[in-house]
């Protein structure tokens, strides 16, 4: 039977280190404890080899219900390698992005996926959000958005255990357009405010964060 997750399994994918065509798979697609909780794992593999560890994404899926849309929280790996080959897939900006893309078509309005932040490879999303950067300018919050997810963000930054697990962004679908337009307002305010405010910044999570910031202003200027 096909998950909701199967839209991931669909395209072609090319590691970008060496031109290798990849595939996705879903695996351990799995019931949870909570009724229309589901476990799951998104992995590359190619030809007969088996996929690669640790998963791109692994977590938890919801089906929604009583008035709640859909939604997944997850840990995101941006470096996961071919237990046999030994080739990595390294992910960066522009896959990202694709990725969740791919996220954006599977949560419906209103739905949302929640990122883990708190391994060291997000440690700069960790930071922004520390120093309260807008989280558009954070890695996660920059790749979500351009995804296609523009619902706007919530920042779960006390782990509080249990099923909530570590500290994660919320990333949130728009429930309409008008909602989504609402949000990129707000949301080109506080760059543009960050912007103004960080002109004299000379360290490097800053730099970073606006340089981030006028490739969003210079996206948002396209659409």
């Amino acid at each position: 039977m096909e998950t909701p997750l199967a839209p991931f399994e669909r395209p072609p994918w090319v590691l970008p280190d060496t031109g290798t065509v990849v595939r996705l798979v879903v695996t351990d697609w799995k019931p949870l404890r909570l009724s229309g909780w589901r476990g799951f794992r998104i992995q590359w593999t190619h030809g007969d080899h088996p996929p690669a560890e640790p998963p791109l994404f692994w977590g938890i899926y919801s089906h929604g219900g009583r008035g709640v849309a859909p939604w997944a929280d997850m840990a995101f790996h941006l470096h996961t390698t071919c237990p046999t080959c030994g080739r990595t897939w390294t992910v960066d900006d522009a896959t990202a992005i694709r990725l969740f893309a791919v996220w954006a078509a599977v949560i419906p309005p209103n739905g949302h996926v929640a990122v883990e932040y708190e391994s060291p490879e997000h440690h700069e999303t960790l930071m922004g959000l520390k120093r309260g950067f807008p989280p558009v300018l954070t890695p996660i919050g920059f790749w979500t958005y351009l995804g296609g997810f523009r619902g706007g963000f919530k920042d779960w930054y006390i782990s509080e255990g249990g099923h909530e697990g570590p500290r994660k962004l919320q990333v949130n679908q728009a429930a309409d357009a008008d909602h989504a337009e609402r949000v990129r307002q707000a949301l080109a305010a506080d760059v543009r405010a960050f912007l103004e405010s960080s002109r004299d910044a000379s360290d490097e999570w800053t730099l970073r964060a606006r340089a981030r910031a006028l490739c969003w202003l210079s996206e948002m200027g396209k659409e």
